[in-house]
């Protein structure tokens, strides 16, 4: 025995599927309410759609028994927040699939909205990770502002309380209280234009000092200023970055035949922990071999210094000196350079150290033929 077909309910038309569901749940405006009224029940003297009429019946049977039963979504939902949310973005999809790809624009500025408008409402259904995002975000702005505030102000120009063009003379209070030092320097304007130009012509420089209260100081190279102060930042070099003092020993290099500028390159070059810049120093002593702080800070650098270029620097400018002694018919070999060579060449751990200073004890004192 075959078993009964079951029945199919009507279709409604396919225009009007969508807008039935949404004319029992009261999401139709006005004008759609009525277009539907008017397809269902129909016109005066013109009937109306049975399809849809049945369909709409269908429809409201199904909303009351939905409305009759508490479904587990109202129970964690009693504000209705989640509920206006699905609306808010129903409405928002109908209005986007009805403008089409000609307003696409206007499309993803509509979205931008709605996730603004649900990340507000994230934060007021999770009040306590809320709470403590926001205090990683002060706590975020408070530590991490000011240093990028002082990065910014260290390279890029600011303002100053006061400039200094060379002439006025800073206290010795002003320069121990500044903390951080920005340098630029460029050459002198027209220093490439002519040969020989470049080596006449001092580059300028500006120094941005900051303490108390900010300072500049602009000038040449060779301003009695603008040497002041580098030649104190290379004194003092512990406090200041490598990266400026490897431009101050570069600027300061042509005026090493000052004496104070000579102790500061001495002071750096004993003392300084980056060995960058106690090789530049010593490579800016070259040629005063002669004299006895020089000469001392030479010899300290070939015997404890960590760093075998720093060594092999120090080195070079020793035998420069033992070299010109002996083409000097009155003056006898350095003793101490003498023993520093030694030294050197029984004990230091690079063999360029060890060859170089074997070839100037040789030379010194040859070594008898067997």
């Amino acid at each position: 025995m075959s078993k009964p077909e079951k029945t199919r309910a009507p279709r409604a038309c396919p225009e009007m599927e969508q807008k039935l569901l949404l004319y029992v749940c009261d999401e139709l405006n006005a004008e759609e309410r009525k277009s539907v009224d008017e397809h269902v029940n129909g016109l005066p003297g013109q009937a109306g759609c049975v399809e849809c009429a049945a369909a709409l019946e269908r429809e409201k049977e199904l909303q009351e028994a939905i409305e009759s039963r508490e479904a587990p979504a109202d129970a964690l939902d009693r504000s209705e927040l989640l509920l206006a949310q699905s609306r808010s973005e129903l409405a928002e999809a109908l209005d986007d699939a009805e403008a089409g790809a000609a307003h696409g624009r206007s499309r993803a500025w509509r979205g931008i909205v709605a996730r603004l408008r649900n990340f507000g409402r994230a934060w007021a259904l999770h009040p306590a990770p809320s709470a403590v995002l926001l205090l990683l975000l002060g706590f975020g702005l408070g530590v991490g502002a000011p240093m990028v505030y002082q990065a910014i102000q260290l390279r890029a120009p600011i303002k100053p309380a006061m400039v200094v063009d060379a002439a006025p003379r800073l206290t010795d209070q002003e320069l121990q209280d500044v903390g951080v030092v920005g340098l630029r320097w460029e050459p002198a304007p027209g220093a490439a234009d002519a040969p020989g130009a470049a080596e006449s012509s001092e580059p300028r420089v500006e120094l941005q000092l900051y303490a108390q209260r900010p300072m500049r100081i602009e000038g040449a190279a060779d301003d009695t200023e603008v040497r002041r102060v580098l030649t104190y930042m290379v004194a003092n070099s512990q406090r200041f970055d490598p990266g400026v003092l490897l431009d101050s020993l570069d600027l300061l290099r042509p005026s090493a035949g000052d004496p104070n500028v000579r102790r500061a390159l001495c002071a750096a070059a004993r003392e300084d922990r980056n060995p960058g810049v106690r090789l530049k120093a010593l490579e800016a002593l070259r040629g005063f071999g002669q004299d006895v702080m020089v000469r001392q800070t030479m010899l300290a650098a070939l015997r404890k210094d960590t760093n075998c270029g720093v060594r092999v620097e120090a080195l070079n400018t020793l035998v420069a000196v033992i070299d010109a002694q002996a083409e000097s018919a009155t003056e006898a070999p350095d003793p101490e350079i003498v023993n520093a060579l030694h030294q050197s060449r029984d004990s230091d751990t690079n063999q360029y150290v060890r060859m170089v200073s074997a070839a100037a004890l040789r030379q010194i004192a040859p070594e008898p033929a067997h």
